[in-house]
């Protein structure tokens, strides 16, 4: 049989104030796609299907077509609940979607989660499907004041590894694969993911769960790497974060009737349907590569200050070339000695002497945003501290 893992599909994620969902959608299809061409009959998202607890209704739309091509196309699948899910949202259509043979699983009170009985094929395989588990389900909040971290630490992990060691016994079949979101020891984050950490209390052991499994289907961490032999992240489908993109998007696919071990597990690279790009420099090297850009998403930082004109240029280049300036920032550091004189000096100097209210309304410019009652507003705010329109301006 062979078995799609993937994980952290976050969608509704957002890169500033533009969201993902385009890229994520296109990301989906192409999953699908994938599990007809290579005959996968299960796939597996191990968590934080959402990014966000209250998704919004084109954020469920997409993750419903998702689960109906995936569906029609004649894949199982099991899902697990994250960090980032709202449990209970995502459990609503649990009975109508097992009809389907989409299996889902989400935190409960008891930590007692059922293993998941499949035959697909004529082969039988047990899922021990394991969300999110919150560190105060299963330990004393008292064990990180009266033992200190390390304690905590060591409690968690035996804890949730006799979460694990239960559902081992609970499967029917001797083919047993885990699914999981958590911090397990050894992995590195990418900076992006959300903090889940209490100091250490929620970094697990991952050895003595995957000696109990055929394979272990681990999500959390967005980056794509190997915890033990048979225990691996599959990382996000997409960045969330522009530093994130350094590391290739990947996807896990296990064939269990693979002959070698070496054989059972292969890393498949998701293709990238944005650019993700950290510019620095002057407006001449920053300009001449975002220009060449074409469906991206960038972080800019000038080291000078821009004239209106540039920043109109600047915007109006991204608007043609569908390139989303996540933020725009500025590191001037000014050279004793340094000779005064030209546009881009008279510029910074111009700014420089500009009051608070009158940069909101640059910023609102360069943003693309036309709002005279939120200026008002603002310099109203701005008077009362004495840096308004009416202050001898300055920053």
């Amino acid at each position: 049989m062979k078995i799609l893992h993937i994980s952290d599909i976050h969608i509704g994620a957002k890169l500033g104030r533009y969201s993902q969902n385009d890229d994520i959608r296109k990301c989906l299809a192409r999953i699908v796609d994938f599990c007809v061409c290579e005959h996968v009959r299960l796939l597996i998202a191990a968590g934080d299907i959402f990014d966000s607890y209250n998704p919004s209704a084109e954020s469920e739309d997409i993750y419903y077509n998702f689960l109906n091509e995936a569906s029609s196309a004649g894949i199982s699948a099991v899902i697990i609940a994250g960090n980032h899910d709202n449990h209970e949202r995502l459990y609503a259509p649990a009975k109508f979607l097992k009809r389907h043979n989409i299996m889902v699983a989400v935190n409960n009170a008891q930590n007692f989660y059922a293993p998941f009985e499949l035959a697909i094929d004529g082969e039988k395989i047990s899922i021990a499907a394991v969300p999110y588990v919150y560190d105060a389900q299963i330990i004393d909040p008292a064990a990180s004041i009266d033992g200190g971290e390390t304690a905590a630490a060591k409690a968690y992990s035996e804890a949730y590894n006799a979460i694990t060691k239960r559902c081992a016994q609970m499967c029917a079949s001797e083919n047993k694969i885990l699914v999981a979101h958590a911090f397990f020891a050894g992995a590195v984050n990418c900076g992006s993911e959300r903090n889940i950490q209490r100091g250490n209390s929620l970094l697990v052991d991952a050895s003595p769960a995957a000696g109990d499994f055929l394979y272990c289907a681990f999500g959390h961490l967005h980056r794509f790497q190997k915890i033990t032999e048979n225990a691996y992240y599959s990382g996000s489908i997409i960045p969330v974060s522009i530093d994130e993109a350094v590391h290739p998007k990947k996807m896990i696919l296990i064939d269990t009737g693979a002959a070698k071990a070496d054989d059972r597990i292969k890393s498949i690279e998701l293709p990238a349907f944005s650019a993700y790009k950290n510019l620095a420099g002057g407006f001449d090297a920053v300009y001449s590569e975002l220009k060449i850009l074409n469906d991206a998403y960038i972080s800019a930082v000038f080291t000078e200050a821009l004239s209106l004109q540039r920043q109109d240029l600047l915007l109006k280049t991204a608007r043609d070339n569908n390139i989303r300036i996540v933020s725009q920032g500025f590191d001037i550091k000014r050279r004793a000695g340094e000779a005064d004189g030209g546009a881009d000096a008279d510029a910074s100097d111009a700014y420089l002497k500009m009051s608070m209210t009158r940069l909101f309304e640059e910023y609102l410019r360069a943003e693309g945003v036309s709002d005279a009652r939120l200026v008002e507003k603002f310099d109203a705010i701005a008077s009362e501290c004495g840096r308004g329109k009416s202050g001898d301006g300055g920053i």
